[in-house]
């Protein structure tokens, strides 16, 4: 009998133990709020938001920023957006200074000159400028939501690499546009598919356009 209580003994200190051992948990949100135009305030209805959790980590050596998990959503017809709350395990220990970056796109539009936020409401301005101009700003927002530590949670923002994609390729006529549209296209196949899959159908096009 003895034997028995100090096994169950023992099982009970691994089980306690082993849990305490497993991974950390990461968790953040819910995010909401709401997209306008900037001047008119008229709410922009599905507009693509993407928020982005972020934190930094610290080893014995140094400490360095990591990406937890990313979501995305559009508004709905009031301008308004939700992403709920997240939950789920990481590989990193607790971060320190953890955010999130709230991230919004529509076509016709471009972050404000003086990028600014009031309360929940986020704002966009219509835009000009040129195609060259157009098109650096469609590369600069692409690579400002990228979340390769997310545990696959990167798969999330295909929505606004396709809607990029779209864009660049509609007003793309230059040999350095085209190439950003082949950019733009590697990314999202990276993500649908794999890098090696992605660079194979990269090359085959660039072979069937000779």
């Amino acid at each position: 009998m003895k034997k028995i209580i100090i096994l169950l003994s023992l099982s009970l200190f691994m089980l306690t133990f082993l849990q305490s051992c497993g991974e950390p948990v990461a968790k953040g949100g819910p995010v909401e709020g709401y997209v306008l135009e900037e001047g008119t305030r008229t709410p922009l209805s599905e507009a693509i938001v993407v928020a982005t959790w972020r934190g930094t980590v610290s080893s014995l050596a140094d400490s360095s920023g990591v990406c937890f998990h990313v979501e995305s959503t559009t508004t709905n017809e009031k301008g308004r957006f939700y992403i709920p709350t997240w939950k789920k395990q990481t590989k990193f220990a607790r971060s320190r200074e953890q955010f999130v970056d709230v991230v919004v796109y529509k076509s016709g539009y471009q972050w404000p000159e003086k990028v600014f936020e009031k309360g929940n409401e986020h704002y966009l301005a219509p835009a000009k400028g040129t195609m060259e101009e157009r098109l650096a700003y469609l590369k600069r927002l692409s690579g400002s939501t990228g979340c390769p530590s997310s545990d696959k949670s990167e798969k999330n923002i295909l929505i606004l690499d396709k809607a990029l994609y779209e864009e660049a390729k509609q007003i793309a006529v230059t040999k350095k546009g085209k190439k950003l549209v082949e950019t733009l296209l590697f990314g999202i196949e990276s993500l649908e598919f794999d890098s090696n899959t992605a660079l194979e159908r990269m090359i085959k096009r660039r072979e069937a356009n000779k």
